[in-house]
Protein backbone atom coordinates (compact mmCIF):
# COMPACT_ATOMS: atom_id res chain seq x y z
CA UNK A 1 0.00 0.00 0.00
CA UNK A 2 0.94 3.60 -0.81
CA UNK A 3 1.34 6.00 2.10
CA UNK A 4 0.50 9.46 1.72
CA UNK A 5 -0.30 12.53 3.66
CA UNK A 6 -3.62 14.47 3.81
CA UNK A 7 -3.46 17.41 5.04
CA UNK A 8 -7.23 18.58 5.24
CA UNK A 9 -7.62 20.52 8.65
CA UNK A 10 -4.39 18.44 9.97
CA UNK A 11 -2.18 15.51 8.90
CA UNK A 12 -3.41 12.00 8.27
CA UNK A 13 -2.03 8.76 7.13
CA UNK A 14 -4.22 7.22 4.50
CA UNK A 15 -3.87 4.62 3.02
CA UNK A 16 -3.73 4.51 -1.42
CA UNK A 17 -4.74 1.74 -3.74
CA UNK A 18 -4.24 1.69 -7.15
CA UNK A 19 -6.75 0.34 -9.65
CA UNK A 20 -5.58 -0.78 -12.99
CA UNK A 21 -6.75 -2.14 -16.25
CA UNK A 22 -10.40 -2.01 -17.97
CA UNK A 23 -11.88 0.74 -16.01
CA UNK A 24 -9.75 3.04 -18.35
CA UNK A 25 -10.14 3.38 -22.41
CA UNK A 26 -8.68 5.46 -24.89
CA UNK A 27 -10.73 6.79 -27.08
CA UNK A 28 -8.55 8.45 -29.30
CA UNK A 29 -5.12 8.60 -30.30
CA UNK A 30 -4.12 11.88 -32.22
CA UNK A 31 -2.03 10.84 -35.47
CA UNK A 32 -4.15 8.24 -36.17
CA UNK A 33 -4.76 9.79 -39.94
CA UNK A 34 -1.64 10.26 -40.67
CA UNK A 35 1.45 12.85 -40.33
CA UNK A 36 2.25 16.04 -42.65
CA UNK A 37 5.60 16.22 -44.39
CA UNK A 38 6.98 18.76 -41.92
CA UNK A 39 5.80 16.07 -39.16
CA UNK A 40 2.61 17.89 -37.93
CA UNK A 41 -0.28 14.81 -37.01
CA UNK A 42 -3.03 15.94 -39.32
CA UNK A 43 -6.03 15.14 -36.95
CA UNK A 44 -4.33 17.68 -34.10
CA UNK A 45 -1.33 17.47 -31.51
CA UNK A 46 -1.22 18.00 -27.92
CA UNK A 47 -4.50 18.23 -26.60
CA UNK A 48 -3.76 19.99 -23.73
CA UNK A 49 -7.31 21.23 -22.42
CA UNK A 50 -10.26 19.93 -21.37
CA UNK A 51 -13.30 18.33 -22.68
CA UNK A 52 -17.25 19.64 -23.23
CA UNK A 53 -20.29 17.80 -24.55
CA UNK A 54 -23.28 18.02 -25.84
CA UNK A 55 -26.84 16.37 -25.11
CA UNK A 56 -26.37 13.59 -27.61
CA UNK A 57 -22.97 12.87 -26.15
CA UNK A 58 -20.38 13.89 -28.37
CA UNK A 59 -16.99 15.81 -27.08
CA UNK A 60 -15.20 18.63 -27.92
CA UNK A 61 -11.74 20.16 -27.42
CA UNK A 62 -9.03 21.66 -28.64
CA UNK A 63 -5.36 20.45 -29.82
CA UNK A 64 -2.11 23.25 -29.07
CA UNK A 65 -0.67 22.17 -32.46
CA UNK A 66 -1.22 19.92 -35.48
CA UNK A 67 -3.95 20.13 -38.28
CA UNK A 68 -3.50 20.45 -42.00
CA UNK A 69 -1.56 23.62 -41.67
CA UNK A 70 2.10 23.59 -40.98
CA UNK A 71 2.16 26.28 -39.31
CA UNK A 72 5.36 28.26 -38.25
CA UNK A 73 6.57 25.60 -36.56
CA UNK A 74 5.84 22.72 -38.77
CA UNK A 75 3.54 21.19 -36.68
CA UNK A 76 0.83 22.86 -37.47
CA UNK A 77 -1.48 25.56 -35.31
CA UNK A 78 -3.89 23.70 -33.33
CA UNK A 79 -7.55 22.41 -34.14
CA UNK A 80 -11.42 22.52 -32.42
CA UNK A 81 -12.20 18.77 -32.70
CA UNK A 82 -15.48 16.72 -32.53
CA UNK A 83 -15.66 13.32 -31.48
CA UNK A 84 -19.03 11.03 -31.61
CA UNK A 85 -19.95 7.88 -30.30
CA UNK A 86 -20.42 5.48 -32.76
CA UNK A 87 -23.17 2.81 -32.91
CA UNK A 88 -21.73 -0.35 -32.91
CA UNK A 89 -18.90 0.91 -30.38
CA UNK A 90 -16.16 3.72 -30.79
CA UNK A 91 -15.81 7.28 -31.33
CA UNK A 92 -15.11 9.12 -34.99
CA UNK A 93 -13.24 11.73 -34.37
CA UNK A 94 -13.58 15.11 -36.66
CA UNK A 95 -11.40 18.21 -36.53
CA UNK A 96 -14.05 20.97 -36.88
CA UNK A 97 -11.69 23.68 -37.26
CA UNK A 98 -8.18 24.43 -38.39
CA UNK A 99 -6.34 27.25 -36.93
CA UNK A 100 -3.80 30.06 -39.41
CA UNK A 101 -5.09 28.50 -42.51
CA UNK A 102 -5.29 32.49 -43.38
CA UNK A 103 -1.17 32.53 -42.88
CA UNK A 104 1.40 30.54 -41.93
CA UNK A 105 2.41 33.15 -39.70
CA UNK A 106 0.53 32.42 -36.02
CA UNK A 107 1.72 36.08 -35.02
CA UNK A 108 -0.64 37.26 -37.93
CA UNK A 109 -3.00 34.84 -39.24
CA UNK A 110 -6.39 36.72 -37.92
CA UNK A 111 -8.46 33.53 -36.69
CA UNK A 112 -6.00 32.77 -34.01
CA UNK A 113 -3.09 29.78 -33.63
CA UNK A 114 -2.53 27.85 -30.89
CA UNK A 115 -5.83 27.67 -28.31
CA UNK A 116 -5.12 27.10 -24.36
CA UNK A 117 -8.30 26.98 -23.27
CA UNK A 118 -10.95 24.89 -22.46
CA UNK A 119 -14.30 25.48 -24.85
CA UNK A 120 -17.52 26.14 -23.23
CA UNK A 121 -20.58 25.45 -25.37
CA UNK A 122 -23.87 27.24 -25.08
CA UNK A 123 -27.84 25.79 -25.21
CA UNK A 124 -27.62 26.65 -29.37
CA UNK A 125 -24.00 24.38 -29.47
CA UNK A 126 -21.97 27.34 -30.38
CA UNK A 127 -18.25 27.04 -29.18
CA UNK A 128 -16.01 29.71 -27.20
CA UNK A 129 -12.27 29.73 -27.09
CA UNK A 130 -9.50 31.46 -26.59
CA UNK A 131 -5.68 31.44 -28.38
CA UNK A 132 -2.30 32.22 -27.08
CA UNK A 133 -1.30 33.93 -30.44
CA UNK A 134 -2.73 34.68 -33.80
CA UNK A 135 -4.85 38.02 -34.26
CA UNK A 136 -2.20 40.77 -34.21
CA UNK A 137 0.27 38.38 -32.22
CA UNK A 138 -1.47 37.99 -28.28
CA UNK A 139 -4.29 35.85 -29.18
CA UNK A 140 -8.53 36.00 -29.99
CA UNK A 141 -11.35 34.80 -28.54
CA UNK A 142 -13.52 32.83 -30.78
CA UNK A 143 -17.12 31.69 -31.65
CA UNK A 144 -17.56 28.56 -33.61
CA UNK A 145 -20.72 27.62 -34.59
CA UNK A 146 -22.44 24.68 -36.02
CA UNK A 147 -23.58 24.38 -39.47
CA UNK A 148 -27.41 24.94 -40.60
CA UNK A 149 -27.50 21.90 -42.43
CA UNK A 150 -26.28 18.52 -41.76
CA UNK A 151 -22.69 17.86 -43.46
CA UNK A 152 -22.03 21.55 -43.63
CA UNK A 153 -18.77 23.65 -42.30
CA UNK A 154 -18.69 24.90 -38.82
CA UNK A 155 -18.21 28.81 -38.82
CA UNK A 156 -16.05 30.41 -36.97
CA UNK A 157 -16.14 34.46 -35.74
CA UNK A 158 -13.20 36.34 -34.04
CA UNK A 159 -15.15 38.32 -30.85
CA UNK A 160 -12.05 39.66 -29.34
CA UNK A 161 -8.57 40.54 -30.84
CA UNK A 162 -5.96 41.62 -27.71
CA UNK A 163 -4.58 44.22 -29.75
CA UNK A 164 -4.07 46.83 -26.69
CA UNK A 165 -1.51 46.31 -23.62
CA UNK A 166 -3.76 48.12 -21.90
CA UNK A 167 -7.42 45.85 -22.86
CA UNK A 168 -5.03 42.74 -21.37
CA UNK A 169 -2.92 40.08 -23.63
CA UNK A 170 -3.33 36.14 -24.35
CA UNK A 171 -6.92 35.47 -23.61
CA UNK A 172 -6.63 31.93 -23.15
CA UNK A 173 -8.57 31.14 -20.42
CA UNK A 174 -11.53 29.11 -19.82
CA UNK A 175 -14.72 31.31 -20.57
CA UNK A 176 -17.72 31.18 -18.51
CA UNK A 177 -20.63 32.63 -19.43
CA UNK A 178 -23.87 34.46 -17.73
CA UNK A 179 -28.04 34.65 -18.99
CA UNK A 180 -27.34 37.05 -20.76
CA UNK A 181 -24.81 35.95 -23.20
CA UNK A 182 -22.09 37.87 -21.62
CA UNK A 183 -18.57 36.04 -21.85
CA UNK A 184 -16.18 36.41 -18.61
CA UNK A 185 -12.58 35.40 -18.86
CA UNK A 186 -8.92 36.00 -17.80
CA UNK A 187 -5.59 37.92 -20.11
CA UNK A 188 -2.90 36.32 -18.72
CA UNK A 189 -0.66 39.19 -19.13
CA UNK A 190 -0.93 42.78 -20.19
CA UNK A 191 -3.25 45.40 -18.40
CA UNK A 192 -2.19 48.99 -17.86
CA UNK A 193 -0.12 47.61 -14.81
CA UNK A 194 1.30 44.18 -16.97
CA UNK A 195 -0.09 41.84 -14.29
CA UNK A 196 -3.34 40.70 -16.31
CA UNK A 197 -6.80 40.87 -15.62
CA UNK A 198 -10.13 40.10 -15.69
CA UNK A 199 -12.64 40.60 -18.55
CA UNK A 200 -16.28 40.70 -19.48
CA UNK A 201 -16.98 40.47 -23.12
CA UNK A 202 -20.82 41.67 -24.06
CA UNK A 203 -22.13 40.26 -27.71
CA UNK A 204 -23.56 43.28 -29.73
CA UNK A 205 -26.32 45.34 -29.30
CA UNK A 206 -27.21 44.82 -32.88
CA UNK A 207 -27.08 41.92 -35.45
CA UNK A 208 -23.32 41.51 -36.69
CA UNK A 209 -22.23 44.51 -34.53
CA UNK A 210 -18.79 44.23 -32.49
CA UNK A 211 -18.40 42.73 -29.18
CA UNK A 212 -17.54 44.77 -26.20
CA UNK A 213 -14.88 44.30 -24.02
CA UNK A 214 -14.61 45.25 -20.28
CA UNK A 215 -11.87 45.47 -18.02
CA UNK A 216 -13.33 44.02 -14.47
CA UNK A 217 -10.22 44.16 -12.43
CA UNK A 218 -6.69 45.25 -13.04
CA UNK A 219 -4.36 43.25 -11.21
CA UNK A 220 -1.03 44.67 -9.46
CA UNK A 221 -2.72 47.65 -7.84
CA UNK A 222 -1.67 47.13 -5.04
CA UNK A 223 2.10 46.84 -3.22
CA UNK A 224 5.25 46.39 -4.15
CA UNK A 225 5.13 42.52 -5.45
CA UNK A 226 1.93 42.90 -6.39
CA UNK A 227 0.42 41.73 -3.20
CA UNK A 228 -3.52 41.67 -4.80
CA UNK A 229 -2.07 38.99 -7.41
CA UNK A 230 -0.16 38.68 -10.58
CA UNK A 231 -1.31 36.33 -13.75
CA UNK A 232 -4.09 35.36 -13.28
CA UNK A 233 -3.46 30.93 -13.33
CA UNK A 234 -7.18 30.21 -15.34
CA UNK A 235 -10.83 31.61 -15.61
CA UNK A 236 -13.05 32.67 -13.51
CA UNK A 237 -16.26 30.99 -11.68
CA UNK A 238 -19.83 32.59 -10.23
CA UNK A 239 -21.26 32.16 -7.41
CA UNK A 240 -25.16 32.62 -6.69
CA UNK A 241 -24.58 36.07 -5.77
CA UNK A 242 -22.91 37.06 -8.41
CA UNK A 243 -19.08 36.82 -7.49
CA UNK A 244 -16.33 35.58 -9.05
CA UNK A 245 -13.44 33.96 -7.62
CA UNK A 246 -9.97 32.84 -9.53
CA UNK A 247 -6.62 31.94 -8.46
CA UNK A 248 -3.19 33.84 -9.84
CA UNK A 249 -0.08 31.97 -10.41
CA UNK A 250 1.80 34.78 -9.27
CA UNK A 251 1.68 37.78 -6.60
CA UNK A 252 0.33 38.07 -3.48
CA UNK A 253 2.26 39.08 -0.04
CA UNK A 254 4.92 35.96 -0.78
CA UNK A 255 4.77 35.95 -4.73
CA UNK A 256 3.11 32.75 -4.80
CA UNK A 257 -0.20 33.56 -5.93
CA UNK A 258 -3.55 34.16 -3.86
CA UNK A 259 -7.18 33.24 -4.60
CA UNK A 260 -9.39 36.42 -5.28
CA UNK A 261 -13.05 37.30 -5.25
CA UNK A 262 -14.53 40.02 -7.00
CA UNK A 263 -17.67 41.42 -6.06
CA UNK A 264 -19.95 43.81 -8.03
CA UNK A 265 -21.69 46.91 -7.13
CA UNK A 266 -24.62 48.69 -8.31
CA UNK A 267 -22.69 51.23 -10.05
CA UNK A 268 -21.04 48.14 -12.01
CA UNK A 269 -17.52 48.84 -10.40
CA UNK A 270 -15.64 45.59 -9.26
CA UNK A 271 -14.08 45.10 -6.19
CA UNK A 272 -11.20 42.51 -5.50
CA UNK A 273 -10.98 40.87 -2.02
CA UNK A 274 -7.77 38.62 -1.30
CA UNK A 275 -9.24 35.34 -0.16
CA UNK A 276 -5.84 33.62 0.59
CA UNK A 277 -2.49 34.21 0.11
CA UNK A 278 0.13 31.10 -0.74
CA UNK A 279 2.71 30.91 1.86
CA UNK A 280 6.24 31.93 1.31
CA UNK A 281 7.61 28.77 2.25
CA UNK A 282 5.23 26.95 0.12
CA UNK A 283 5.31 24.27 2.77
CA UNK A 284 1.30 23.47 1.42
CA UNK A 285 1.44 24.24 -1.84
CA UNK A 286 2.33 27.15 -4.02
CA UNK A 287 1.68 28.74 -7.38
CA UNK A 288 -1.70 27.90 -8.26
CA UNK A 289 -2.96 26.74 -11.94
CA UNK A 290 -6.40 26.18 -13.54
CA UNK A 291 -9.88 27.58 -12.61
CA UNK A 292 -11.23 26.12 -9.24
CA UNK A 293 -14.00 24.57 -8.20
CA UNK A 294 -16.76 26.01 -6.42
CA UNK A 295 -19.33 23.75 -4.10
CA UNK A 296 -22.85 24.31 -2.90
CA UNK A 297 -21.43 25.44 0.57
CA UNK A 298 -19.45 28.15 -1.52
CA UNK A 299 -16.39 26.40 -0.68
CA UNK A 300 -13.35 26.82 -3.09
CA UNK A 301 -10.94 24.14 -4.77
CA UNK A 302 -7.85 24.05 -6.39
CA UNK A 303 -4.62 22.94 -7.46
CA UNK A 304 -0.65 24.18 -6.93
CA UNK A 305 1.68 22.72 -9.62
CA UNK A 306 4.55 23.45 -7.12
CA UNK A 307 5.45 23.77 -3.52
CA UNK A 308 4.21 20.97 -0.68
CA UNK A 309 6.79 18.08 -0.92
CA UNK A 310 10.20 17.18 -2.99
CA UNK A 311 10.70 14.51 -4.77
CA UNK A 312 12.58 15.05 -7.56
CA UNK A 313 12.51 11.20 -8.83
CA UNK A 314 8.64 11.57 -9.70
CA UNK A 315 8.10 15.55 -9.64
CA UNK A 316 11.52 16.60 -11.82
CA UNK A 317 9.64 19.64 -12.78
CA UNK A 318 11.26 22.96 -12.63
CA UNK A 319 10.65 23.37 -8.65
CA UNK A 320 11.55 19.86 -7.89
CA UNK A 321 8.28 20.02 -5.60
CA UNK A 322 5.35 17.92 -5.85
CA UNK A 323 2.48 20.00 -5.74
CA UNK A 324 -0.94 20.30 -3.94
CA UNK A 325 -4.88 20.24 -3.93
CA UNK A 326 -6.51 22.41 -1.65
CA UNK A 327 -9.46 23.44 -0.29
CA UNK A 328 -10.48 26.80 1.37
CA UNK A 329 -13.53 26.97 3.55
CA UNK A 330 -15.55 30.17 3.33
CA UNK A 331 -17.65 29.55 6.87
CA UNK A 332 -14.21 29.20 8.53
CA UNK A 333 -13.24 32.71 6.81
CA UNK A 334 -11.45 30.57 3.94
CA UNK A 335 -9.45 28.76 6.34
CA UNK A 336 -7.07 26.53 3.87
CA UNK A 337 -6.66 22.78 3.61
CA UNK A 338 -3.76 21.29 1.92
CA UNK A 339 -3.31 17.77 0.50
CA UNK A 340 0.17 17.28 -0.39
CA UNK A 341 1.15 14.88 -3.39
CA UNK A 342 4.77 12.41 -2.77
CA UNK A 343 5.39 11.72 -5.91
CA UNK A 344 4.95 7.99 -6.30
CA UNK A 345 0.60 9.22 -5.72
CA UNK A 346 1.07 11.53 -8.09
CA UNK A 347 2.82 15.20 -8.59
CA UNK A 348 2.71 18.30 -10.11
CA UNK A 349 -1.18 18.57 -10.33
CA UNK A 350 -2.48 21.50 -13.25
CA UNK A 351 -5.76 20.38 -14.31
CA UNK A 352 -8.83 22.24 -12.40
CA UNK A 353 -10.12 19.38 -9.80
CA UNK A 354 -13.76 18.00 -10.39
CA UNK A 355 -16.17 17.36 -7.40
CA UNK A 356 -18.86 14.91 -6.98
CA UNK A 357 -21.25 17.35 -4.96
CA UNK A 358 -23.33 14.27 -3.59
CA UNK A 359 -20.20 12.16 -2.31
CA UNK A 360 -18.23 14.73 -1.79
CA UNK A 361 -15.11 13.19 -3.59
CA UNK A 362 -12.34 15.11 -5.31
CA UNK A 363 -11.22 13.90 -8.93
CA UNK A 364 -8.49 14.84 -11.06
CA UNK A 365 -5.01 14.51 -12.52
CA UNK A 366 -1.24 14.97 -11.90
CA UNK A 367 1.04 16.10 -14.93
CA UNK A 368 4.02 14.09 -13.34
CA UNK A 369 4.11 11.13 -10.86
CA UNK A 370 2.98 7.69 -10.39
CA UNK A 371 4.50 4.61 -10.84
CA UNK A 372 5.61 5.96 -14.64
CA UNK A 373 6.51 9.48 -13.17
CA UNK A 374 4.08 10.38 -16.24
CA UNK A 375 0.94 11.45 -14.44
CA UNK A 376 -2.36 9.82 -12.22
CA UNK A 377 -6.14 9.71 -12.24
CA UNK A 378 -6.41 10.24 -8.20
CA UNK A 379 -9.51 10.21 -6.22
CA UNK A 380 -9.35 12.03 -2.20
CA UNK A 381 -12.55 10.93 -0.28
CA UNK A 382 -12.74 12.42 3.02
CA UNK A 383 -9.16 11.51 4.41
CA UNK A 384 -8.11 9.18 1.84
CA UNK A 385 -5.94 9.43 -1.70
CA UNK A 386 -6.90 6.45 -4.23
CA UNK A 387 -4.58 6.57 -7.09
CA UNK A 388 -6.89 5.40 -9.83
CA UNK A 389 -4.59 5.20 -12.73
CA UNK A 390 -1.05 5.32 -13.60
CA UNK A 391 -1.04 6.86 -17.39
CA UNK A 392 2.06 5.38 -19.34
CA UNK A 393 0.97 2.09 -18.43
CA UNK A 394 1.32 0.53 -21.28
CA UNK A 395 3.82 -0.21 -23.84
CA UNK A 396 5.35 2.80 -25.56
CA UNK A 397 2.82 4.86 -23.55
CA UNK A 398 -0.23 3.79 -25.97
CA UNK A 399 -2.38 4.66 -22.99
CA UNK A 400 -1.52 8.44 -22.86
CA UNK A 401 1.17 10.58 -20.60
CA UNK A 402 1.25 13.60 -18.65
CA UNK A 403 -2.09 15.45 -18.27
CA UNK A 404 -1.57 18.67 -18.31
CA UNK A 405 -4.08 21.66 -17.86
CA UNK A 406 -6.44 19.33 -20.43
CA UNK A 407 -6.53 16.39 -17.58
CA UNK A 408 -9.30 18.56 -16.36
CA UNK A 409 -12.12 15.63 -15.76
CA UNK A 410 -15.60 16.24 -16.94
CA UNK A 411 -18.17 13.85 -15.34
CA UNK A 412 -20.68 12.50 -18.53
CA UNK A 413 -23.47 9.84 -17.43
CA UNK A 414 -21.06 8.81 -14.90
CA UNK A 415 -18.02 8.20 -16.58
CA UNK A 416 -15.08 10.71 -16.62
CA UNK A 417 -13.46 11.73 -19.81
CA UNK A 418 -9.92 13.79 -20.22
CA UNK A 419 -6.95 14.28 -22.65
CA UNK A 420 -3.17 13.74 -22.12
CA UNK A 421 -1.29 15.68 -24.03
CA UNK A 422 1.66 13.01 -25.13
CA UNK A 423 1.72 9.23 -25.47
CA UNK A 424 -1.03 7.77 -27.40
CA UNK A 425 1.35 5.13 -29.79
CA UNK A 426 1.18 6.75 -32.76
CA UNK A 427 4.75 8.45 -33.90
CA UNK A 428 6.24 10.62 -31.65
CA UNK A 429 2.67 10.16 -29.57
CA UNK A 430 1.06 13.45 -29.82
CA UNK A 431 -1.71 12.76 -27.62
CA UNK A 432 -5.32 11.15 -26.18
CA UNK A 433 -8.26 11.54 -24.94
CA UNK A 434 -9.77 9.02 -22.68
CA UNK A 435 -12.49 7.57 -20.12
CA UNK A 436 -12.45 6.44 -16.71
CA UNK A 437 -15.02 4.68 -15.07
CA UNK A 438 -14.33 5.15 -11.48
CA UNK A 439 -16.19 2.26 -9.11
Amino acid sequence: MIKAILIWAAFFVANCSCVFGQQYNVLYAFGAKGFLSTGGSIDGATPNQGLVSDSSGNLYGTTEEGGSVPCATGYGCGTVFELSPLTGGGWEQTVLFNFCTSTSNPKTCSEGAYPESSLLIDKKGNLYGGTNQGGIGYGVVFELSPPSVQGGSWTQAVLFTASDVNAGLYPDSQLIIDGKGNLYGTNGAGGILGGGNVFELSPPTAQGGPWTETILYTFCQVGPFCSDGQSPAGGVVFDREGNLYGATGLGGANSNGVVFELSPSQSGEWTEAVLYTFSASGQGGSLPDGSLTLDNAGNLYGVTFAGGIQYKKYCDDWTKHCGAVFRLLKKANWKEQFFQFHGFDGGVPQATPYLNETSGVVFGTTELGGTQALGTIYEINGTSETVLYNFCSQANCADGAQPGSGGSLVNIGGKLYGTTWSGGGNGYGPGTVFEFTSQ
